[in-house]
C-alpha cells in the first residue's frame, strides 16, 4: 500500500460536504466518527488523528464544533476554512465513501441514536461528558462485533 499523506478532521469534512448532501452539524460528525471507525479496522490506521470525545448526542470531534457551530440543526451551506479535498486518496476515500453510501441517506438523529446502542460512546459517557473514545476501544468493539 502506497504512503499516503495525513488527513485531517477539516479535509474529512469537506469531502463528505462534498459527496453527500443534506448534511446537518450533527450528521457530519456521526459519517467522519463512522469512516474513521472503518478505516482504522479495515485498514489497521487511524484514518485522522484528531480527538473524539462521547457528548450528549454521540461521538463528537471537538475541533470541528465551534466551527459548524452555527448549523444546529440546519443543512450545512459552505466548506470548511483548510479543509483540503485533494488530499483524500486511495484507502480514506475508500473508507468515506463506504460509509457515504451505508449512512448517508440517515439523518443525524438516526446516526446518533445508531451511536448510543455501540458500546465505545457507551463506555465514555459513563465517565462523564467530553470523555475522549480512544481508538484502542474502537478496534476491539467494532471487529469484534463486526458491526459496520
Amino acid at each position: 500500500m502506497e504512503k499516503q499523506e495525513k488527513i485531517n478532521i477539516f479535509d474529512v469534512a469537506n469531502y463528505i460536504l462534498t459527496n453527500n448532501k443534506n448534511n446537518t452539524h450533527m450528521k457530519l460528525h456521526k459519517l467522519i466518527f463512522y469512516s474513521h471507525v472503518y478505516h482504522l479496522t479495515k485498514y489497521k490506521k487511524p484514518l485522522i488523528e484528531n480527538e473524539i470525545q462521547a457528548w450528549r448526542h454521540g461521538p463528537v470531534f471537538p475541533e470541528l464544533y465551534p466551527i459548524l457551530k452555527e448549523y444546529t440543526y440546519e443543512k450545512i451551506t459552505k466548506k470548511i476554512k483548510n479543509g483540503k479535498i485533494f488530499k483524500i486518496k486511495n484507502t480514506y476515500k475508500k473508507a468515506i465513501d463506504y460509509i457515504i453510501n451505508k449512512y448517508g441517506k440517515l439523518d443525524g438523529q438516526q446516526l446518533s441514536e445508531k451511536t448510543h446502542f455501540e458500546n465505545p460512546w457507551q463506555e465514555a459517557i459513563q465517565q462523564g461528558k467530553n470523555v475522549r473514545i480512544l481508538d484502542e476501544n474502537l478496534i476491539k468493539y467494532y471487529i469484534r462485533k463486526n458491526k459496520l
